[in-house]
C-alpha cells in the first residue's frame, strides 16, 4: 500500500512512541547496511535509530529526501523464521535511483 509522507512519518512516530524494535536495511549502489534498534528521534527530515543491546549504543541518522516514496506492507507468511517475526514493514524508496531503498521491519518481541 502506497503511503503519503505524512502517513509514513505517523507510522515512524508511532514506532518511536511505542519503542518498537526495528530491523533497518539500507540498500544503495555502495552496498547494504543493516541495523537493529529503536527510533530515538523523528523529525520532518529523517529519523535517528539507536542500536538495541550489544556492547555499545550508537545512533544511525537517516535523512529522508522530500522526493521519497513510501509503501507499507505486512510480511508474507513464507519468510524464514527470523524475518517472519515481523509485524509490518515500511519501505522508503528514492525515485531517482532504482538501487536506493530503506526498509524498516517491526520485530515482534517475545518475553
Amino acid at each position: 500500500m502506497i503511503l503519503g509522507r505524512d502517513e509514513a512519518f505517523r507510522v515512524l512516530r508511532t514506532w518511536r512512541d511505542e519503542r518498537a524494535l526495528l530491523f533497518c536495511e539500507v540498500r544503495s549502489r555502495f552496498g547494504i547496511c543493516r541495523k537493529l534498534g529503536r527510533l530515538r528521534g523523528v523529525t520532518k527530515d529523517g529519523v535517528v535509530l539507536r542500536s538495541d543491546g550489544g556492547f555499545r549504543e550508537d545512533d544511525f541518522v537517516l535523512d529522508i529526501r522530500p522526493t521519497a516514496v513510501f509503501s507499507r506492507t505486512r510480511p508474507p507468511r513464507t519468510l524464514p523464521d527470523l524475518v517472519r517475526a515481523t509485524r509490518s514493514i515500511l519501505v522508503i524508496i528514492d525515485p531517482r535511483s532504482k538501487e536506493d531503498a530503506v526498509t524498516f521491519s517491526e520485530v515482534i518481541e517475545t518475553a
